[in-house]
């Protein structure tokens, strides 16, 4: 067994748990897989978080419902975070504790902030949520949030990108795909000015892909067609693009058309290298 720098099972740790394929690198932690294109620019990296599922639809459980609950569990844990605090213990490194996550614990602290910390595991809030609700969840049900432009979800997002190593030490510039509807900035659109605000290296483009025509959203049956999306996308700034290397954002990718398109808007202007990263792969 694999234990973290938190002292848990690797495999159970919110932190630590292994998120993307490891390389056989040292210099690098992750593998992506590679975003299918035809085009001379192979491959390219395609970085996901994690498994996005419509957990909505999948438990019939309203979003609301799922709301009212997490609001309740983030004040159960920030109470548990100030017994922590209070005996000089930093944060347990996983907030939602899916899985059996009594067997991962490793505490050589007092038995008191033990049992505080397995009454919060036990706590019975976690039977309101729909059965097998699990990590990939709980990311799907974020994601709905940044969706809806949650300042507070988009920057635990820009963190958890940063901490990955995705973005790396060399100097890259961020742009992400257009909202389906035309002059919209969307929850992607403030994530990348976090991002960009949280590290020099990266250089904001945000603005630079657009929507010229709306289209319908894929999620309400709208077609996940590349010719569509290169149809009612434009580029815009070609020079904050060209000759750079691009990091391209979208919150949550099937067929990655959208992806694919915005990839050959991009090509066109002679871009120094392109890496794809969608928050959840469904």
């Amino acid at each position: 067994m694999e234990i973290c720098t938190h002292g848990l099972n690797i495999n159970y740790c919110g932190s630590c748990k292994p998120r993307f394929i490891k390389k056989p690198i040292i210099s690098q932690r992750y593998l992506p897989i590679t975003l299918d294109n035809e085009w001379p620019f192979h491959p390219i990296p395609l970085y996901f978080l994690f498994r996005y599922v419509s957990s909505i639809r999948k438990f019939d459980m309203r979003f609301d419902a799922i709301d009212e609950i997490i609001m309740e569990v983030n004040n159960k844990y920030e109470e548990l975070l100030k017994k922590l605090i209070k005996k000089n213990i930093g944060k347990i490194p996983w907030k939602y504790p899916f899985g059996d996550m009594k067997k991962s614990l490793n505490l050589h602290e007092c038995k008191e902030i033990k049992w505080n910390v397995i009454k919060y595991i036990d706590d019975p809030i976690w039977k309101k949520l729909p059965n097998n609700f699990d990590d990939d969840d709980i990311c799907t049900y974020f994601t709905i949030k940044l969706k809806n432009k949650d300042m507070k979800t988009i920057d635990n997002f820009a963190n958890w990108i940063m901490d990955s190593g995705i973005v790396g030490k060399e100097e890259k510039t961020i742009c992400c795909v257009p909202s389906s509807n035309v002059d919209e900035k969307s929850g992607m659109h403030f994530l990348c000015d976090m991002i960009s605000n949280k590290s020099q290296k990266v250089l904001n483009a945000n603005e630079c892909i657009v929507r010229t025509k709306q289209i319908q959203k894929s999620h309400l049956s709208g077609i996940r067609s590349k010719e569509i999306h290169l149809e009612s996308i434009e580029i815009n700034n070609l020079e904050k693009l060209k000759e750079k290397k691009i990091l391209l954002v979208d919150d949550v990718a099937t067929s990655c058309s959208t992806l694919m398109a915005c990839v050959e808007k991009i090509k066109a202007i002679n871009p120094l290298k392109i890496e794809t990263l969608v928050l959840g792969r469904a």
